[in-house]
């Protein structure tokens, strides 16, 4: 009897000494898993970190080499603003040249937009050059010579503005009306000459 109850006692010591053991190797596991966990945890923190990190500097990089392009390219924002331009600009607006020889023989070179005329351009410069019907086509107030080289580049007169040029004092085979010479890049750079006199529009009437 008493060596089976000793046996008895030491298979229960045994197996409570086994599930302690197996109690302890299942806390070692959890506990190395959870330090795997924090490990892979902080790798990929750090990864992401480093990620923002390469994003930002390239982000900046990026930018100053922008910069550094334009700066070599010799632009800036603050041009935009420039309403004048040596090279003939204004804004991003091409503009063209148009001398006027006045009557007296002196010449005055102004900048024209495309699609202004010669009459226009004469008022907005103040340049003797009348216009009385404000470019109907109803008088020859506005009658010029245009320089040989442009002449045979304009468009040919309308017969409205033949009918006028009739009428023009001092007529020559250059003559055309100034609210008619349109400025266009294929007539940059023309000259024009004002007459020594014009009809006025009462005359133009008669």
């Amino acid at each position: 009897m008493f060596h089976s109850a000793l046996r008895m006692g030491w298979t229960s010591v045994s197996r409570v000494s086994a599930g302690f053991s197996r109690v302890q190797a299942l806390r070692s596991a959890r506990a190395q898993s959870a330090a795997r966990g924090s490990s892979i945890r902080a790798r990929s923190e750090s990864i992401n970190r480093d990620s923002e990190f390469k994003v930002t500097r390239y982000s900046a990089e990026v930018s100053d080499a922008r910069s550094s392009r334009v700066d070599q390219r010799g632009f800036s924002i603050a041009a935009t603003d420039h309403t004048s331009f040596s090279n003939g600009e204004q804004g991003d607006e091409k503009t063209f040249c148009v001398t006027f020889v006045l009557r007296d023989g002196s010449r005055q070179s102004v900048r024209a937009k495309s699609g202004e005329n010669v009459m226009e351009l004469a008022h907005a410069n103040e340049i003797d050059l009348e216009g009385a019907c404000e470019g109907s086509l109803a008088c020859s107030t506005c009658h010029v010579y245009v320089d040989p080289e442009h002449f045979e580049k304009l468009p040919p007169p309308c017969e409205d503005e033949n009918d006028m040029l009739d009428l023009a004092f001092a007529l020559k085979k250059n003559s055309r009306l100034g609210c008619q010479i349109k400025i266009e890049k294929t007539v940059d750079g023309i000259t024009v000459t004002l007459p020594p006199a014009i009809r006025s529009l009462a005359e133009d009437g008669d």
